[in-house]
Parts: structure tokens; C-alpha cells; sequence
């Protein structure tokens, strides 16, 4: 019986690093709930690419070109899925993210935002469409996956500009 709850133990503990958290997160609230911040994950997932050469993930010119078109295709593929889930922006919307990669490719978190500093107050996404935009953010990380690999863990960051939905 103890030889089998070991054996068992052993399963959940290698295989328990393949299950990511992909969370979405848009508030400094909900970081602090789930214990999060970013200067802890800064620590656990080095950065994609940096001035710091030692630190940055992806050290060739080759491997940067390849996050880079990685990054921009995922947020591609996520306009895509929030149109395809009838999720549309009938003006143009600023906003951030910063997302927080296994080596696999595959989303721990993704923490987005709008900016407001360059936004008129009447143009913020109201917590309705926020709501609906992470609901729908939290579907597509779930199953999503860069396709490429990476040494270790990283993170990747980037202003966003999503469009109105052409007609």
C-alpha cells in the first residue's frame, strides 16, 4: 500500500511542472490573491529578450527574430479568437500585456491592461467588456502554446493596439 502511494506521489510530482496556471489577470487585486508579483516572477521567468544579455532567454539574433514573430502571432491569433467568440472593439483600444512563458511555450500568466493615460475616459473598456475580454483571454491560454522552445522559463511584454472591428 505505501509502495503504491509512493509510486503515485512520484506521477503527480512529475507530472504536476506540464500544468500550467494560465491564469489572466488585469488587476494588482488579483495578483495579490494569488500571491503574485511581478518582481517574484521577474526572478522565476527570465526575461525574452534584454539589455542584459546574461539574463535575457533568447541570446542569437536568430532566436529574438524567432520570439519576436512568435509574440506577434500570438497576439494575432488571439484577435482572431476574440472575433471568431464575437468579441469586437468598435474603437480603436490601447492597451498592455505581459505574459509569463514555461520553456515549452505554453502561458503560466498573462496579465493584461488598457492605457488609460492615453485613452479618453469615455474610449476604457466598461468591466462588462473587461470581464468578457479575460473570460475569453482565460479560453485561448488554456490551450495555447508558442511554437517554439525555450531553455528555461521567460516572460515577453508588449503595448497592444486592438481595432475596431472592420464590417
Amino acid at each position: 500500500m505505501i509502495k503504491r502511494i509512493c509510486v503515485i506521489a512520484l506521477l503527480v510530482a512529475a507530472f504536476m511542472p506540464s500544468f500550467g496556471q494560465h491564469i489572466a489577470i488585469s488587476t494588482v487585486d488579483e495578483m495579490k490573491k494569488l500571491g503574485l508579483t511581478f518582481p517574484h516572477l521577474d526572478s522565476v521567468y527570465r526575461p525574452a529578450v534584454d539589455v542584459d544579455t546574461v539574463r535575457e532567454e533568447f541570446k542569437t539574433l536568430a532566436e529574438q527574430h524567432a520570439i519576436g514573430s512568435a509574440y506577434v502571432r500570438m497576439l494575432k491569433d488571439f484577435g482572431s479568437y476574440l472575433a471568431i467568440n464575437n468579441f469586437t472593439w468598435d474603437k480603436k483600444t490601447l492597451g498592455w500585456d505581459k505574459v509569463y512563458f514555461n520553456a515549452d511555450g505554453t502561458i503560466d500568466y498573462f496579465f493584461f491592461g488598457f492605457d488609460a493615460k492615453n485613452m479618453a475616459p469615455e474610449d476604457m473598456p466598461d468591466d462588462v467588456r473587461v470581464n468578457e475580454f479575460k473570460r475569453i483571454l482565460t479560453l485561448f491560454i488554456r490551450d495555447y502554446k508558442l511554437p517554439i522552445k525555450a531553455r528555461d522559463k521567460f516572460n515577453d511584454s508588449s503595448p497592444t493596439v486592438y481595432e475596431p472591428t472592420k464590417q
